[in-house]
């Protein structure tokens, strides 16, 4: 019987076995501790002026208190990641979910690529069309909708009330 399949009488007695879960919070508890201990060194230090910092509160600030944050959600995650009974859905994928896993991660991939060069919308657009109707959707008001209008109102939203300016 696979590791990742708790039977009755395991879950009675109280055993807990390892699953995916457990392995997955154990590598973010190790890969967000050795961010938080490399966030010093990828942060620059603010200018001094006469021998004092211009500035109220140290720029590593919001880093440290995000990634200690996300320690400790790693942690509560592999406190409850024992306690889940899980079937591992993985292995039982047929061919036709591979296969529409492959090109998503292969359009995200595109997706990437192309942000740089293109920018926002029109990556956005060249990128939501084809997913779309790859995954059934034949509407073409909902293509329309998805693919053309939400990238531009995220633009705008992003520029005018963030003013957070995407390439």
């Amino acid at each position: 019987m696979s590791d990742s399949v708790r039977t009755s009488a395991e879950a009675d007695t109280g055993k807990k076995n390892w699953n995916f879960n457990t392995t997955i919070a154990l590598i973010f508890i190790v890969f967000w501790g050795g961010v938080y201990f490399i966030i010093p060194y990828q942060i620059a230090k603010p200018k001094l002026f006469l021998g004092r910092s211009l500035m109220g509160l140290e720029p590593t600030l919001f880093p440290t208190i995000s990634v200690i944050l996300i320690i400790c959600l790693s942690f509560w995650y592999l406190f409850v990641s024992k306690t889940i009974q899980e079937v591992n859905e993985l292995i039982r994928m047929d061919k036709e979910q591979i296969v529409k896993t492959v090109v998503t991660i292969a359009a995200f991939c595109a997706y990437t690529q192309m942000f740089d060069s293109l920018g926002f919308i029109f990556s956005t657009i060249l990128f939501a069309c084809p997913l779309t109707i790859y995954f059934g959707t034949r509407n073409p008001i909902t293509i329309a909708l998805v693919s053309i209008v939400c990238p531009v109102l995220i633009y705008l939203i992003f520029s005018t009330l963030m003013h957070v300016y995407l390439p």
